[in-house]
């Protein structure tokens, strides 16, 4: 009977394994289960006929499907408008697995077929994802692609057109270049130009010839190496050490070749850039001028001896030295002599501007007391006032100041009985004139002021210019040359001083000379 005991005992261990092994596989089943409930991927089962036979939460989330009980309907009914879930397989070639996509009204879906058989039955597991998201992005992503390709198109297009336009421009730069660089070496006066250092960048052949230099060796030079060069000490002479603008200076380099010099700085915009020194031949200019003053100066005095001799003879006339004359002869002759005068008047002038041009014309400097000269000049022009019934007021600084300079009497005289005789002439009856003397910080000031006709704006610029008489004055009766500003302007110059003018057409002018006063 042991034999019979021991099968006994093998029985109750293999049941109670079995057991456990029940007990292990019903907590298996147990743990599936969960994990196909809550499994994040839908998941369906389907029978051979595409019948669902069961399907997780996801999966009825995914189709919006409200279960109640055992949901026994087609796969198909879900997402195929026509035809069996068997034939949407066979049209995507999936046999026993496999995946498609296939779009809804608002959704695009990812499918995956699973098949199997146990014991000749067949089970199909269908497993899908919603990738609107992903087909979304992928729109998105396709769309911005679409719209980076064509800016990157838009942009090679505008790039190639910049580069067309930056083409020209060069080449019309190029060209412009050429035009400036074939002016400048060309230009009939000669040219430097220096940089903000002071340093020598171009020369033109004009320049080179003025100076007797070859401008290859001294480009790159600043101005205190060039201004020790031999031949450019006479232009430096004039430039200084700085770099400063002046006009038409003269510069005499030889006996034969007188330059005017212009310096002025080339700017963009408000910047300053570079510094340009122009060098015009004024030779022929000055040899002419010489030529017309050398004949100005002797036609006058050739004039002078025989206007004397006529201002002697009518003299002796109207003073009835010859015999007496009648009121007709008189007037006759009182014209005549009139006009003489004003002929030696003329000639007298001429002769002054000669001797101003030939740096001859103060002779006999000497201490003179300014408020004595003005009161003196006004006492010998009272009868013309008087004539012309004009209100003459003389204003004299009252205080103890030194009013004396050192000057020429006779040209000081002519220089302010030139300017009081032109406000006498230009200005209307009842008008006034006002002459002012006063002492400032060692300078006396002596301004003459006339209610006169006055001086057109766009004329002023040349008042103290050889000839010049306004367009508003020549209509007048009045007599007058168009010299005494301009020699007026010299002798004022030549003592030292300075001469200005302030005027308004129709209101009158009042002209200002400032004169160092006597040590």
């Amino acid at each position: 009977m042991p034999f019979l005991k021991k099968i006994f005992a093998n029985t109750e261990e293999l049941e109670v394994e079995m057991q456990n092994k029940q007990r292990e596989l019903s907590a298996l089943q147990s743990k599936l289960e969960r994990l196909w409930r809550f499994l994040p991927i839908a998941v369906c089962e389907i029978n051979a006929e595409g019948i669902i036979k069961e399907g997780n939460d996801e999966f009825f989330r995914l189709f919006n499907i409200y279960k109640e009980g055992n949901y026994n309907k087609p796969l198909s009914d879900l997402f195929i408008e026509k035809g069996s879930f068997a034939e949407f397989l066979k049209n995507q070639n999936i046999g026993n697995q496999g995946f498609a996509f296939y779009d809804t009204e608002n959704k695009r879906i990812y499918l995956q077929v699973y098949k199997t058989h146990i014991d000749g039955s067949t089970n199909t597991f269908v497993c899908f994802d919603n990738i609107s998201e992903v087909k979304n992005l992928k729109s998105e992503m396709e769309e911005k692609i679409r719209i980076r390709i064509r800016d990157i198109e838009d942009s090679r297009v505008a790039l190639l057109n910049m580069l067309e336009d930056t083409e020209e421009a060069r080449a019309r730069v190029e060209e412009e270049k050429v035009k400036t660089e074939t002016i400048f070496t060309n230009f009939v006066d000669g040219l430097l130009v220096f940089d903000l250092n002071q340093e020598l960048n171009l020369i033109n052949s004009e320049a080179e010839k003025f100076l007797n230099i070859s401008g290859a060796k001294f480009i790159g030079k600043n101005f205190s190496e060039l201004k020790k060069e031999k031949n450019l000490e006479s232009l430096f002479s004039i430039l200084g050490n700085d770099m400063k603008e002046m006009f038409r200076k003269e510069l005499i380099v030889s006996s034969d070749l007188i330059l005017e010099v212009t310096s002025v700085f080339i700017t963009a915009g408000k910047k300053k850039i570079s510094f340009l020194v122009i060098m015009h031949d004024v030779t022929r200019e000055r040899f002419i001028e010489d030529l017309k003053s050398q004949f100005v100066t002797v036609a006058a005095h050739q004039l002078r001896t025989p206007l004397s001799i006529i201002k002697w003879g009518l003299g002796m006339l109207l003073g009835g030295d010859v015999g007496k004359i009648s009121k007709d002869q008189k007037d006759l002759l009182g014209k005549t002599f009139q006009t003489n005068e004003r002929m030696i008047k003329l000639v007298n002038d001429l002769l002054n501007v000669s001797k101003i041009e030939e740096g001859k014309y103060l002779y006999q400097p000497k201490i003179i007391d300014m408020e004595a000269l003005i009161r003196q000049i006004c006492a010998s022009s009272q009868e013309m006032i008087i004539k012309r019934n004009i209100d003459l007021a003389v204003e004299i600084d009252g205080s103890k100041s030194n009013k004396t300079i050192k000057a020429d009497e006779e040209k000081m005289t002519l220089a302010i009985k030139n300017l009081l005789d032109n406000a006498i002439s230009y200005t209307e009856a009842q008008g006034k004139i006002t002459i002012k003397l006063s002492v400032e910080k060692s300078k006396i000031r002596i301004s003459i002021s006339d209610t006169g006709v006055g001086i057109p704006a766009k004329q002023q610029d040349r008042v103290f210019s050889k000839f010049f008489r306004g367009s508003n004055v020549v209509k007048m009766d009045t007599d007058g040359t168009g010299l005494g500003l301009f020699i007026t302007k010299n002798i004022i110059e030549a003592h030292g001083g300075e001469i200005s003018f302030k005027s308004k057409e129709g209101e009158g002018t009042t002209f200002l000379i400032v004169l160092p006063v006597a040590d």
